[in-house]
């Protein structure tokens, strides 16, 4: 306490106007130190319920104390505001209300008329409602191992099994629930650390080849209308949920990295009984007065802390002069004039982040179309979709049975033809999905890399030429089709059976076999295990 303040305890030999004074100085000296310390336990994380802003000294000449106010009003008052938890609203608008893109959804179900198909809708609120609660809790605590997250994701899994009801295939809506619990494995993007996104668009396909089914089937029916219009509400809510995710998690999901940080109360499980409310952060500290003297932390004994703290002791001795008093760096001293034996090894963090940032600035360079986007009929013969990107909504109508497509520089988009076309050429494209009726000719894939080709009805030949993926998804129909593969890797064929599809497998190795240098037969080569 500073020797002016001593004066308070000598009433008899200092006038009573100065003892005031003093009593007021104390008193603003004790709310800055308590101020401070409060903010220091707050940046350490830890958080103190009882502990109450120091009121001030009472003084002679001050007025009563006002009542203390009632609990209600207290309650409001002490209430905390928030801020950066500004995703968990834009989740709620996709989930909660009649409005919102899931409530439309169920709304659209009512309307098919399966109850099987309504119960599914239920149990799809269910699931959402339990992954809400889990980005909320996440964003109370540090990421956890990858066993406790499993643990943690229990309550969605469980919610989740709920929807896996596959009748068989010869009911009206098998397509219906197999579509939506093809759609909610992407719920599953929580455990995805770099690129969700990505991963999410690569599992959604799965769900239009169901959906597109359902669209075959019911479109010649009274109810077309109300079945495209469950399709389009499935699609919604999948497509928002993917929107959000690049939004607020492109990077992965946002857990919680400041102790002593919590989102608002709504943002926590409602219906755990005995769930104990957030505590309310301390309140922001004043500035602190001029007449007392401002402390600076003791920096670390070793590392950068150390490094940092010389150059602030430096610059505070020469007056912001930083770099006076730094010792001179000899030639002989920098790390490339060494001999590589005697360099130290460079980060490994910094050397793997550089070189992921490297890497996926290479990837969203390659994965772009080279030109502008074209969607139009040519001379009355051919549609052109060409450089499309991150467009899943494509779809030709307009067609004639003397029509070609071609699709040409497209990436991660969906191309939906309808009606019989002669046909069917994609070229340059990247993990895009085309599903077409009937055609009258070939269906040609070429120079491409992850494409999904889907025959509705009738395909007599595929070709398949210079592709890294590619995955044929057949009609009945279409038993007798000829599929011609060149110089291509990963070719998969998806056929209906009994009572799921079936996928086989086109030969990739070849074995030639000379006889006498007169005769050579070739065999493809299964691998069987």
């Amino acid at each position: 306490i500073n020797a002016e303040y001593m004066g308070i305890f000598f009433l008899g030999t200092r006038p009573l106007q100065e003892v005031e004074m003093g009593k007021k100085k104390l008193a603003r000296a004790l709310e800055a130190i308590s101020s401070r310390v409060a903010a220091l336990e707050a940046k350490a994380g830890v958080v103190r319920r009882d502990s109450v802003p120091p009121a001030p000294l009472p003084s002679s000449t001050s007025s009563p104390a006002p009542p203390p106010a009632s609990s209600s009003s207290s309650t409001v008052a002490a209430t905390p505001t928030f801020v950066g938890f500004e995703f968990l609203g834009d989740l709620d608008k996709l989930i909660e209300g009649p409005d919102s893109t899931v409530g439309k959804y169920i709304r659209a179900c009512a309307d098919v008329g399966f109850p099987a198909v309504v119960q599914q809708a239920e149990f799809l609120a269910e699931v959402f409602r339990e992954h809400r609660q889990f980005i909320a809790l996440a964003a109370c605590r540090p990421r956890p191992s990858d066993a406790e997250l499993r643990t943690m994701l229990g309550n969605v899994q469980a919610a989740q099994a709920k929807t896996n009801m596959r009748p068989h295939r010869s009911e009206a809506h098998f397509n219906h629930l197999t579509a939506v619990s093809e759609a909610l494995n992407v719920l599953s993007w929580v455990m995805i650390d770099k690129s969700p996104v990505s991963y999410m668009t690569e599992l959604l396909p799965a769900s239009d080849v169901y959906s597109n089914k359902v669209l075959t089937d019911f479109r010649r029916t009274a109810d077309g209308e109300k079945h495209q219009a469950w399709v389009n509400a499935l699609k919604a809510i999948f497509r928002d949920l993917v929107a959000y995710v690049r939004l607020h998690h492109l990077t992965g999901l946002t857990w919680n990295k400041t102790p002593g940080a919590s989102p608002p109360a709504r943002a926590l499980p409602t219906g755990a009984p005995g769930a104990p409310a957030p505590p309310a952060p301390p309140p922001p500290p004043p500035p602190p007065p001029a007449d007392l003297p401002t402390v600076a932390p003791r920096p670390a004994a070793g590392g950068m802390a150390a490094v940092f703290a010389s150059l602030n002791a430096v610059a505070d001795a020469d007056k912001g002069t930083a770099a006076t008093g730094l010792r001179h760096v000899l030639d002989s001293e920098k790390n490339k004039n060494r001999p590589p034996e005697e360099r130290p090894p460079p980060s490994s963090v910094e050397t793997s982040a550089r070189r992921a940032s490297m890497t996926m600035a290479r990837r969203n360079v390659l994965s772009q179309p080279k030109g502008n986007p074209l969607f139009e009929c040519q001379d009355s013969k051919k549609w052109v979709v060409e450089h499309y990107a991150d467009n899943r909504d494509i779809v030709v109508s307009e067609t004639q049975i003397h029509h070609g497509i071609s699709i040409y520089d497209c990436h991660r988009c969906m191309i939906i033809i309808k009606g019989k076309v002669t046909s069917v050429k994609v070229d340059m494209c990247q993990k895009c999905v085309v599903v077409f009726d009937a055609l009258v000719g070939p269906c040609e894939v070429a120079n491409s890399k992850g494409i999904t080709v889907q025959a509705l009805e009738k395909c007599d030949q595929v070709l398949v030429d210079k592709t890294e993926g590619c995955q044929i998804h057949l009609d009945d129909k279409s038993a007798n089709c000829q599929i011609l593969t060149s110089m291509c890797t990963a070719v998969n064929v998806v056929v209906p059976s009994r009572d799921d599809v079936k996928e086989l497998s086109i030969p990739e190795q070849f074995i030639t076999t000379f006889h006498g240098g007169e005769r050579v037969t070739t065999n493809a080569f299964v691998h069987s295990g």
